[in-house]
């Protein structure tokens, strides 16, 4: 079934959504009158196959009593998506079994909107006497990390130039013991897009989150230009995911990782020119007690041509 909630979901206390519902939060819902986006909870539910889908910036869930997606190993794959924006989960318990998934990858800024670590353009100086290259394509978003620079291999000292524009570049942002801020695109290709970067998620639980899972927030891939002589778009800037609670524990996955350069597999080596990816994004744990956390924590550079991989 699908359910599109537009308007105020007024006096509902416990919401479970199971096998094959796919329910959509939209920037004008929420469950109190002038409170879009703002969904209060004794208990929210997603399993055996449900689907939460959400979009906004500012979107605000709370669960007093326990907020959990998906179940044990082998039951069916159920998912809260953050399609574009930002959400915080403000709940008693948090539980991400292992058939669960939060997911908001390439929820964030878009090629459009661009994002503080968006690069754009940057100059190639050239040997004495010739006049500098200014590369307008395929540069990957940053965010934690930098994205890379898409370069033509073939002019050297390429290597040298990558140093360079790392030892300069200011494009990391965010606060690194609460990050907020959704990652950066990826540079647009000739006649493709750049990849977003992944969105913003907050989970705070007064008491426990258990995270046998995954949550994720990775930017999006540049798209592919399949022409040799034409770059592919950057890949966007992997996003935000901050955790607070009283005890964390769980085997599962929190990543956050930069998206791939356009045309970065297949026959890419033969390429002339190469695509870059994108920046890795920032992932913080508060844990006010005690934590026996024993899964994973990524935060790579996306994959790009040779030497522009984008960096944690």
């Amino acid at each position: 079934a699908n359910v599109h909630l537009q308007g105020q979901l007024v006096g509902v206390k416990k919401l479970i959504l199971g096998y094959a519902t796919h329910m959509h939060f939209y920037n004008t819902s929420g469950t109190g009158l002038n409170q879009p986006m703002h969904y209060q909870f004794e208990v929210l539910n997603v399993q055996d196959g449900g689907n939460l889908y959400m979009s906004g910036s500012g979107i605000r869930i709370e669960a007093s009593e326990h907020f959990v997606v998906g179940g044990i190993e082998g039951s069916l794959m159920s998912k809260v998506v953050l399609q574009k924006g930002s959400a915080a989960f403000v709940c008693g318990n948090i539980t991400v079994g292992k058939s669960g998934v939060i997911n908001a990858t390439g929820a964030g800024y878009t090629m459009d909107e661009q994002g503080p670590g968006f690069i754009g353009t940057f100059t190639r100086y050239n040997d004495a006497g010739e006049s500098p290259t200014v590369m307008h394509y395929g540069h990957g978003g940053s965010h934690g990390g930098r994205g890379g620079y898409a370069g033509y291999t073939q002019y050297p000292p390429h290597k040298e130039l990558l140093r360079e524009h790392r030892t300069i570049d200011i494009t990391g942002y965010d606060d690194t013991l609460h990050p907020r801020m959704m990652g950066s695109a990826g540079t647009k290709g000739q006649g493709v897009d750049g990849g977003s970067g992944g969105g913003a998620l907050q989970l705070h639980a007064t008491d426990a989150i258990v995270l046998d899972g995954t949550i994720e927030s990775n930017g999006e891939w540049g798209s592919l230009r399949t022409d040799h002589r034409y770059y592919s778009g950057g890949g966007g800037a992997g996003g935000a995911i901050d955790m607070t609670s009283r005890t964390f524990s769980g085997s599962g996955l929190a990543k956050v990782n930069g998206g791939h350069g356009g045309g970065h597999y297949g026959a890419w080596k033969t390429y002339v020119n190469y695509a870059a990816g994108g920046g890795g994004g920032r992932i913080a744990v508060h844990c006010t007690s005690s934590h026996s956390f024993s899964g994973r924590f990524e935060a790579y550079g996306g994959e790009g041509g040779q030497m522009v991989n984008g960096i944690p």
